[in-house]
């Protein structure tokens, strides 16, 4: 049991000492914790240090679940994966966990994505096979909770336009609006929409997209019934514009309206930016959405960076962090309910047609929650 921000009590399944300062760790200490990450400790018992051997099929069961262990590759398949990306993830936690301060945030290259490379590639990556699904897939399920029918939903930063699709097309009774600045990208969600529409055999008349800024949106105050945003405030410019957005998504906002973002994690160290591009992308041939993932983890913003942008906003959000492959954080206004039966039975559906890699890295994303506290007003 721990205590959050606020004072309550809850129970956590993360080794004594997880959410304390890493000021307060020993380079040893941070080793410890993160080969328990890797093989945790028996229940009740405080990780003692000494990491097991890994066990391929056992470890691969554990994360994906039975029912999904049936559709596992052989075993040396899956001494690839480990020799691929478990140790560059391990190598990010050490040099996450022992690194004292923060380095400078970088901001974007190219704040908006015009390059047909990039954009095909990222376009790629938010397919079913593509490294980015399963963090779609993650925020899919959590942003779905309190959506309602007949109701409007703003996705900023909607890029290809993969995840708002998979919105538009679970929830038939809502509508969505995707916004992006860049023609690129928008081009692209058209092509993705038209593509989706022949494949279902009927149009999609609950989506569109529009070209817009953020922190200018096309909407009336009061006039919107959810906000989306996954994957896309770390190509702002800076924290004041990101301070601007939030202002902004609480002017157009309902005052019962729900909002969910959620976007990479500024991490300390630039070994730690190496790790997880090679965790994510080694051997798959993806170079600039490598090199896109680099600049990106530079470009994100810290918590505290985070904390700054919402106060004064008019926005009371929940805030959620977890060291991830990813090294995510959440905020979250309102939809508190439960996840929508469709939703469920469409993220079922998908994982079970994803490469076992993929389906780990989901499994991972879900599991490492970190902490969470309330911001604003």
């Amino acid at each position: 049991m721990r205590k959050t921000t606020k004072g309550t009590t809850k129970a956590t399944s993360e080794p004594d000492g997880f959410s304390r300062s890493i000021g307060q760790k020993s380079k040893r200490t941070a080793a410890r914790f993160a080969f328990s990450l890797v093989e945790p400790p028996s229940a009740g018992c405080p990780p003692t240090g000494r990491a097991k051997p890994l066990d391929s099929p056992n470890f691969a069961k554990r994360f994906v679940g039975a029912e999904g262990f049936s559709a596992l590759p052989e075993e040396s398949d899956l001494s690839t994966f480990e020799d691929m990306k478990l140790k560059s993830l391990l190598a990010a936690y050490f040099h996450e966990y022992t690194t004292l301060s923060h380095a400078p945030r970088v901001a974007e290259p190219n704040l908006l994505m015009e390059d047909a490379e990039q954009v095909e590639q990222y376009s790629e990556g938010g397919e079913l096979g593509g490294s980015i699904m399963p963090l779609y897939l993650l925020f899919f399920l959590q942003a779905s909770r309190g959506l309602r029918s007949n109701a409007t939903v703003a996705d900023l930063g909607c890029g290809p336009g993969q995840l708002t699709l998979l919105f538009a097309t679970c929830f038939p009774d809502t509508r969505f609006i995707g916004i992006d600045a860049s023609e690129a990208m928008l081009a692209r969600a058209e092509k993705n929409k038209r593509a989706l529409e022949a494949k279902l055999g009927h149009e999609l008349k609950n989506i569109e997209f529009r070209k817009c800024f953020m922190q200018n949106l096309p909407f009336a105050p009061a006039s919107v019934d959810g906000i989306v945003s996954t994957l896309a405030l770390h190509h702002l410019p800076d924290g004041q514009t990101l301070s601007d957005v939030f202002r902004e998504i609480r002017r157009v906002l309902r005052p019962d309206g729900t909002v969910f973002c959620s976007d990479f994690l500024r991490p300390k160290s630039e070994k730690t930016v190496a790790d997880l591009v090679e965790f994510s992308y080694q051997g798959e041939g993806m170079s600039a959405l490598a090199e896109d993932h680099r600049h990106s983890l530079r470009a994100a913003f810290s918590v505290e960076e985070i904390e700054t942008a919402v106060a004064g906003s008019g926005l009371r959000l929940r805030l959620s962090w977890m060291a991830t492959a990813g090294f995510l954080f959440s905020l979250r206004h309102g939809g508190a309910g439960p996840v929508p039966q469709p939703a469920r039975d469409t993220v079922a559906r998908l994982l079970r047609g994803m490469p076992l890699s993929l389906r780990l890295d989901y499994r991972f994303v879900k599991l490492l929650l970190i902490e969470r506290h309330d911001l604003g007003a």
